[in-house]
């Protein structure tokens, strides 16, 4: 389901994620303006309009993504500092009796294959890690977790607790989107805490957990930072049949001679090893076929 204060509850099926983006955009409370050295900006979004001198127009204003090219600019034009929103920074919590982060694997556990390696796909949607906590699943756990004293702006909650809803409800936090209509990564839950920082939840599986990352994780931070969303990387499918359903497929897809994408096969393992031939994951919302023009998702590597 999607919450809102304005609207009422929408039954998930019925949102894709153009409706969730633009739920997040309206209803997410934006971080505070700082100022930042330009020399470490990189991946914050500019609150104030920016003069580089050669910078093109657009570039330098408000709402704009801060790059490395972009900082190389404004440090020739003497420019010592940016008043910014973020970069945004991210405590992420791998929760499940059954995962274990190091030592030998005890009977019906399983290594944890996502944890090391979340701070690469958090890197590509402009959120910094600031550490890698386990939890156990239990409320109560988690309930003590959440009342630290943390600098980030963002909770990563992989493979979240059954009780969390009724934990949040519990501290007063506002749920914005509790599930979105995509497969893999349905059950995946955006809610803003009473203190300001937003809990992002994503599903226990790796592949599923990593697609929900990349698919509202920008939108969060475009949200959060008050940043003009940039532009939309599409490719033109050779193999795909015709999408029937109701929910958008998140597929690992791969270019090939000619700038057509074709599918990688699936990748629903208890590791990543199925993207590793991936560039991109597309976007497929229901009616989708072969040769549709649909959106492309860059996978880092």
């Amino acid at each position: 389901m999607v919450t809102s204060a304005r609207v009422g509850v929408v039954p998930a099926v019925r949102c894709g994620l153009s409706r969730v983006r633009a739920r997040l955009a309206s209803d997410l409370e934006p971080v505070a303006v700082r100022e930042r050295p330009v020399a470490e900006a990189v991946g914050a979004t500019l609150a104030v309009a920016l003069s580089t001198g050669t910078a093109p127009a657009g570039v330098a204003d408000a709402g704009a993504r801060i790059s490395a090219a972009f900082v190389s600019a404004a440090l020739g034009a003497d420019a010592e500092t940016a008043t910014v929103r973020g970069p945004l920074r991210a405590d992420v919590v791998m929760t499940g009796d059954e995962i274990r982060a190091v030592g030998p694997l005890g009977p019906g556990e399983t290594r944890d294959c996502l944890g090391p390696v979340m701070p690469e796909f958090l890197r590509a949607c402009d959120i910094e890690s600031t550490g890698l906590w386990h939890l156990a699943d239990s409320s109560d756990l988690l309930r003590f977790w959440l009342s630290l004293k943390s600098h980030a702006e963002l909770v990563v909650l992989v493979g979240a607790p059954d009780q969390l809803r009724a934990l949040l409800t519990e501290l007063g936090a506002r749920v914005i989107v509790d599930g979105v209509a995509i497969r893999p990564g349905g059950t995946t839950l955006v809610a803003q805490l009473p203190d300001g920082r937003v809990l992002l939840g994503l599903p226990a599986n790796p592949f599923a957990a990593v697609a929900a990352l990349l698919a509202v994780g920008p939108a969060i931070v475009d949200a959060l930072t008050l940043r003009a969303p940039g532009a939309t990387m599409w490719g033109r499918l050779s193999d795909a049949g015709v999408m029937a359903g109701e929910a958008t497929r998140l597929v690992g897809v791969r270019q090939h001679p000619g700038g057509v994408w074709r599918g990688t096969g699936p990748a629903h393992t208890a590791h990543l090893g199925g993207l590793i031939p991936c560039q991109a994951l597309a976007v497929l919302p229901p009616g989708t076929g072969r040769g549709s023009l649909v959106e492309l998702l860059p996978i880092p590597h």
